[in-house]
């Protein structure tokens, strides 16, 4: 929150360490064989502005989720969110290629509507909701801040049509 990256640092190498520490007990001392147990909480909440999947959490709390296009990957860009709440969203980001990176930027757990979008010194307005995908390019070796605020409340997403379909609803012919 602070912006001061070090932080993830040293939380990083604590991680890396503790797993180095488990292994054998990831691996051949384990009295499981279908999983192998990494903490990585907190890379998905820096990277994603919350926790989208672990072990035994039944809804997922992120914000973003992101889709590099190829040939970048989720290698190519360096992503961490100082601030996630369903109206608010900060992130810095730096592009380790040499090329340009365009990824889809995709909103989860955040309010829907009409969000400003500030990309370095350009504003956008945008619709965002879960769901919804906004184009973002990162330049080459260069650091990228963006910003979203909801402007405008959207159509509460409890207040939507729910889209199931139950058998009764569908009827065959012929």
């Amino acid at each position: 929150m602070t912006g001061d990256l070090h932080y993830l640092e040293q939380l990083y190498a604590g991680q890396i360490e503790a797993a180095a520490l488990r292994e054998y007990l990831n691996t051949e001392g384990s009295l499981w064989i279908d999983r192998v147990n990494v903490d990585n909480a907190e890379l998905q909440r820096a990277r994603l502005g919350g926790i989208g999947l672990i072990r035994n959490s039944l809804y997922p709390g992120h914000v973003l989720s992101w889709k590099f296009q190829a040939p970048a990957s989720d290698q190519s860009v360096a992503v961490a969110v100082s601030e996630a709440t369903p109206g608010h969203i900060k992130l810095i980001a730096y592009n380790l290629d040499q090329t340009p990176v365009k990824a889809l930027m995709t909103g989860w757990e955040i309010d829907p509507g009409q969000w400003e979008m500030a990309q370095d010194s350009a504003t956008r307005t945008i619709d965002f909701e879960r769901g919804r995908d906004v184009e973002v390019t990162f330049a080459p070796r260069t650091t990228t801040t963006i910003e979203l605020k909801l402007v405008t409340k959207g159509v509460p997403y409890l207040s939507r049509p729910d889209l199931g379909i139950d058998p009764e609803d569908v009827r065959v012919e012929g």
